[in-house]
């Protein structure tokens, strides 16, 4: 609708500017003023303000202003609060963070310490098997040979 605005205003122009030059800018300056009027006018309503003038637009100035203020202190109150509440929930954050790393610090300590533990047990008992082996095999042929010492002449 706007550029069907323009294409009369400026055929309306064109018209004026041939027939008389000065006539042509007081009719334009007319024609922008009107304009403008009614486009005042549609803002005011689409705003949801009555009234068909200027100043019956700007009805309710003080009052308007007031919540204004009123709005921008709640929101100040509001982003005060919210500040104040990020800042304990970050604090809490951190020191939950903390305990944990210390807790998993903690439990991967004992964990390699059961580790260390369980394979050194390992290797005792295996090293343990072994000489276990080794001094019955020892017994068995000293045993062995003494038997074949004392039965040789039978």
């Amino acid at each position: 609708m706007s550029t069907r605005r323009h294409t009369s205003c400026a055929a309306a122009l064109g018209l004026m500017l041939l027939i008389q030059p000065m006539a042509g800018f007081a009719a334009v300056a007319t024609a922008a003023d009107s304009n403008l009027h009614s486009t005042s006018q549609q803002l005011a309503q689409r705003s949801g303000r009555s009234g068909g003038g200027s100043s019956g637009s700007r009805g309710g100035g003080s009052s308007r202003q007031t919540t204004r203020q009123s709005n921008q202190g709640t929101r100040q109150n509001n982003r005060q609060t919210n500040q104040g509440t990020r800042q304990n929930n970050r604090q809490t954050n951190q020191g939950t963070r903390q305990n944990n790393r210390q807790t998993n610090q903690g439990t991967r300590q004992n964990n390699r310490n059961d580790a260390v533990n369980s394979r050194q047990d390992g290797r005792t008992n295996r090293t343990d098997t072994r000489q276990d082996g080794r001094s019955n095999r020892v017994d068995n042929r000293n045993d062995t040979y003494r038997k074949a010492v004392n039965n040789w002449d039978r």
